[in-house]
């Protein structure tokens, strides 16, 4: 107790590390790690090694649950490639190898069981077996006109009866809880939900009888499992969708299943047809839905969880501190930095690196580039022993040329293993395309990236060099074994008449807030920039127009972040022209070709007093082939080789630090 009292004076967090407790089981702390679809079983299931290693760095990092997402538990619930798996008993050895790092390390574990529902992939996958999409009824699935099957009363009773066996193999297994996901969409909720829920039989109806399956699951599981054997219930405190749940629903909801005997709630919120709710990104605040955890806490005795990004432990610790919930689940966090708990915990904030809400490598990625889980700012998550920092053989002298994340990040991770490294950079500070990313109220966080990158190298005895422009020259001069160029890319700038108008600015420049723009704009360019650039021309008061030759804007962003765009650009009034090219700029605006209007690609002016290009980057090919030829290992990464996000220049930046 005397070493707790002084970590906690340490840091001043004493809600977020005091003990917490679930029916008998008391954790070392609040900090609970958020169940995720992390795709790194092995086909068939089972927990493989990358599993292991990948939950284990959580537990070695300090939190106080982990919780393994995603649990399918018959064949017909499989949803997702690589999905853990515990429908067979052959599983539970597997399993247990998990439970037991877990433990080692500290922490206490949990298994979340999913059954899909309506959300049931329609074909196999591994082990599994081609499944049917079901529901509480035949309600088409507005995001894909599926129609599930409407379970019957004997199914619904399969369907808990394996429940029943999955949550007893969880414990066989050494899970010391189990958690049943009852939110986001899946079977449970689905029931829960008026908007889906349309049955006439004791399954439909009330609020009281659209919660019955779920509370015939938890009690069954206790009968199973047994009554010490805690289960902890995700639902939501809102769907976020008219004619679904709402709060005062989910209250309902929550003081039914404890009545059940359910031992912790979990309040997450949104559903796949408001899916930007469900794992909420940059646009919103943190601690998002600490008050819909306030509003379940208030209703039950049992301890309540609260989710929506908590990156921020001190915000966390207030939230446990006002009594809106028990426990604090971090997702993305810690993905982020594993060792948020043990940092916080040490008073060290400033060594925490950050989310910063992007969702492009966990949430939204890019599934052929990244088929497993991932983070755009900590390039190890899911390949934790392939990505392990160790010592270089033999310490080599490297220059770094661009200061951006790839640049920081291969500078970074070299220092780490002992390299002497330089890091030079043209402009007067260090970020590179992030300075200017960082410039909209909802993409700030990237700023704790920025920080944490720069605090690092300073740290780690980097030589830093602002405001110099590399040569082949000054390379020879300082005689490095290997270059690394992460020298950036240029703005893209279209080669139309009227181009170098004074009427013309880049979107770099405007989120700079470098560059005067009148009242009415046009903005060339819809990818993800372009439309920043117009919500925040819009917020200011400024009437905008946005241009894009392609058939939708968006298509370098991931679905959620155009989602919430989309949203704004409503709100705000910004108007949107797809299929329009281009074809000259004038001092009153734009003459574009809008292609498809009629049988021809007709020419049209739009009005504006200020034209800002947001057509992209290119890489600067020219400073590339300046370094080639200096008879020495050049390594080139991030935006110079080809501009992209945020997660390639880190992942590259990474995987150079190492191989040097």
């Amino acid at each position: 107790m005397k070493q707790m009292e002084q970590e906690e004076m340490v840091s001043g967090l004493k809600h977020l590390f005091a003990p917490g407790r679930i029916g008998a089981l008391e954790t070392k702390n609040r900090i609970v790690f958020a169940p995720m679809l992390d795709r790194l079983a092995n086909e068939d299931g089972s927990i493989s090694n990358a599993s292991v290693s990948y939950y284990n760095e959580r537990a070695r990092g300090g939190a106080g649950i982990l919780i393994v997402g995603a649990v399918y538990f018959t064949h017909e619930t499989h949803y997702r490639p690589n999905q853990n798996g515990l429908y067979d008993d052959s599983l539970v050895d597997s399993h247990r190898r998990l439970t037991q790092v877990a433990h080692e390390s500290g922490a206490h574990i949990s298994c979340q069981l999913i059954h899909a529902g309506i959300r049931l992939a329609q074909k196999a996958f591994g082990a599994g077996r081609a499944a049917r999409p079901v529901g509480p009824s035949a309600v088409s699935f507005v995001t894909t006109g599926v129609i599930p099957h409407a379970l019957t009363g004997e199914e619904i009773k399969e369907i808990t009866e394996a429940y029943a066996v999955a949550a007893l193999r969880a414990r066989r297994a050494g899970y010391d809880l189990v958690d049943i996901h009852a939110g986001h969409g899946y079977l449970l909720h689905s029931f829960l939900s008026p908007f889906c829920n349309k049955r006439e039989d004791s399954y439909g109806g009330s609020v009281e009888n659209r919660a019955l399956f779920v509370c015939e699951v938890v009690r069954r599981i206790k009968d199973a499992a047994g009554a010490d054997f805690p289960v902890n219930v995700r639902i939501n405190g809102t769907d976020y969708l008219p004619g679904g749940i709402d709060i005062d629903q989910a209250v309902v909801h929550a003081r039914l299943i404890e009545a059940a005997g359910a031992d912790a709630i979990n309040v997450s919120a949104g559903t796949r047809e408001s899916r930007q709710y469900v794992i909420p990104g940059s646009f919103f605040p943190q601690a998002c839905y600490a008050d819909l955890a306030a509003k379940v806490r208030e209703a039950v005795k049992i301890p309540v969880m609260t989710v929506g990004r908590y990156i921020d432990p001190v915000l966390a610790d207030e939230v446990l501190g006002e009594g809106k919930a028990d426990f604090i689940i971090m997702g993305r966090a810690l993905l982020a930095d594993p060792e948020l708990p043990i940092k916080a915990r040490e008073g060290r904030f400033s060594e925490i690196r950050r989310c910063i809400g992007c969702n492009t490598g966990c949430a939204a990625r890019d599934i052929k580039k990244f088929p497993h889980i991932s983070c755009a700012v900590n390039a190890a998550v899911g390949r934790e022993d392939e990505c392990r920092i160790r010592p270089a053989a033999v310490p080599r002298k490297v220059i770094v040329i661009g200061g951006g994340p790839a640049g920081m990040e291969a500078a970074r991770v070299a220092a780490l293993r002992g390299h002497g490294v330089a890091l030079y950079e043209q402009a007067e500070t260090l970020g590179g395309q992030m300075v200017v990313a960082s410039m909209t109220q909802h993409t700030r966080d990237i700023q704790n990236l920025t920080q944490f990158l720069i605090r690092q190298l300073q740290v780690l005895g980097v030589q830093i060099h602002t405001g110099v422009a590399v040569n082949p020259k000054l390379v020879a001069e300082l005689n490095p074994d290997v270059v690394v160029v992460a020298a950036g890319a240029a703005p893209i700038r279209p080669e139309v008449p009227g181009a170098d108008s004074d009427n013309v600015v880049l979107a770099s420049d405007v989120l700079a807030s470098t560059a005067p723009v009148g009242d009415r704009v046009a903005v060339v360019g819809g990818g993800l920039v372009g439309m920043e650039t117009s919500v925040l021309l819009a917020q200011e008061g400024k009437r905008v127009i946005l241009v894009e030759m392609l058939p939708k804007i968006g298509v370098n962003a991931n679905p959620l972040e155009v989602v919430c765009l989309m949203e704004r650009f409503i709100e705000l009034g910004v108007q949107i022209f797809t299929r329009t090219k281009l074809i000259g700029i004038h001092r009153g605006g734009v003459t574009v070709a809008m292609m498809g209007l009629t049988n021809e690609n007709e020419l049209i002016s739009i009005p504006a007093d200020t034209v800002v290009i947001a057509m992209g980057y290119k890489p600067m090919d020219d400073r590339i082939r300046n370094f080639r030829d200096s008879g020495r290992p050049v390594h080139v990464i991030g935006d110079c080789k080809e501009a992209r996000k945020i997660i390639d220049a880190v992942h590259e930046g990474y995987k150079v630090g190492l191989e040097l």
